[in-house]
C-alpha cells in the first residue's frame, strides 16, 4: 500500500491514469483547471534523463491525493504545477520537497502555477509568502467561430538546426532571452521539434510552435518580427497553422497568452479561441 510522498522520474501508465483522474475530479466538482501539458505526463523529460525527478506524488491509503509536475529551465527557473485534494499537510510536504530540489540544483526562482479559482491552493501559497508574478489565460479553440483565410504570400516551413540563431533572435525580442549568453550552446538552446517558420518573399518574419499529443494540439512560442507587426501577418500565420491542424484532425487546440497582452488575446478571440481558465504564477525567489 502506498502512503506518503514519493519523487518520481517518469510516471507509469497507471500513475498517469491516477493523475488524470485527480485532475478530472477537481475540474468536474470545482471547475478548477491545471497547467499540465499532456507530454509532461507521458513523455520522458530531460530531467528524468539527467536523473532528476520530474514528478512528485502523494498517496493516502493507496489513493492519489496530490501531484506536482516539476519543470526546470536551466538554473534560472523551475515551474511547478500542482493538482491537489484539499489536504494542506500533503501540500506543504510536497512544497518543501520542491524547494529542497530547487536549492540543490542552484535554481534562482520557483514559479507555482495555480488556477485563480483554486482558492484552497491560492490561500496556501499566500500563507507561505510567495508573491504574485504574472498571469496567463488558457484559451481553447472553437471551430464554429473560425473563418478560413484566402490564399496569401506567407509560406510556412519546418525549422532546421541552421535556423537556431534566427529563432533565438526572435525569442530575444519577444521573451527577453539573452541571445549572446545562449550562443555558446546553440544546439541545446533550441528544440526544433514542432517549430514552423513563417516566410515572406524568402525572409523569416515569424515563427510558431505546435505540439501534438493524441490529437490534442498546443500552440506555443508564437512570434512575429517587430518589423512586420500591425500588418495582419500574425493573423495569417495563426490562421494557416490552424488550417493545417484542421486538415489533420484534432480533439482539442489550445494556447496560453499573458493577461498583459491584450492585442494577442484579441487576435486569438477573433480567430476562434475563448478563455477557459486563468493561471496565476506565484514566485519564490531563492537567489
Amino acid at each position: 500500500m502506498r502512503n506518503g510522498m514519493e519523487l518520481v522520474y517518469q510516471l507509469s501508465n497507471s500513475e498517469i491514469t491516477e493523475v488524470e483522474a485527480l485532475e478530472k475530479r477537481n475540474n468536474e466538482t470545482k471547475n478548477i483547471f491545471f497547467k499540465i501539458d499532456p507530454n509532461t505526463l507521458s513523455g520522458a523529460s530531460d530531467q528524468a534523463q539527467n536523473q532528476e525527478p520530474s514528478h512528485i506524488v502523494y498517496y493516502k491509503e493507496n489513493k492519489l491525493i496530490g501531484y506536482m509536475a516539476v519543470s526546470c529551465f536551466g538554473e534560472e527557473e523551475m515551474e511547478v504545477s500542482p493538482i491537489m485534494s484539499e489536504d494542506a499537510d500533503a501540500f506543504y510536504e510536497m512544497y518543501d520537497a520542491v524547494v529542497k530540489q530547487a536549492t540543490q540544483r542552484g535554481v534562482e526562482k520557483v514559479l507555482f502555477i495555480i488556477d485563480c479559482n483554486n482558492l484552497f491552493l491560492v490561500r496556501l501559497i499566500q500563507n507561505l509568502g510567495l508573491t504574485f508574478s504574472f498571469a496567463e489565460n488558457r484559451m481553447n479553440f472553437n471551430e464554429t467561430k473560425f473563418q478560413l483565410m484566402q490564399k496569401h504570400k506567407i509560406m510556412m516551413r519546418d525549422a532546421v538546426c541552421a535556423d537556431s540563431e534566427e529563432i533565438m533572435r526572435l525569442d530575444e525580442v519577444a521573451f527577453g532571452k539573452d541571445l549572446d549568453g545562449m550562443k555558446t550552446e546553440l544546439p541545446k538552446a533550441v528544440d526544433m521539434t514542432g517549430i514552423k517558420l513563417a516566410l515572406l518573399d524568402g525572409a523569416v518574419i515569424g515563427k510558431i510552435k505546435i505540439h501534438e499529443n493524441n490529437g490534442i494540439f498546443g500552440i506555443y512560442a508564437f512570434v512575429v518580427h517587430q518589423k512586420w507587426r500591425g500588418k495582419g501577418f500574425g493573423r495569417k500565420i495563426l490562421t494557416t497553422t490552424i488550417q493545417t491542424i484542421l486538415e489533420k484532425g484534432y480533439k482539442k487546440i489550445y494556447l496560453e497568452v499573458s493577461t498583459e497582452n491584450p492585442n494577442a488575446q484579441h487576435l486569438y478571440e477573433t480567430s476562434g479561441f475563448a478563455v477557459e481558465a486563468k493561471f496565476d504564477y506565484y514566485e519564490l525567489a531563492l537567489l
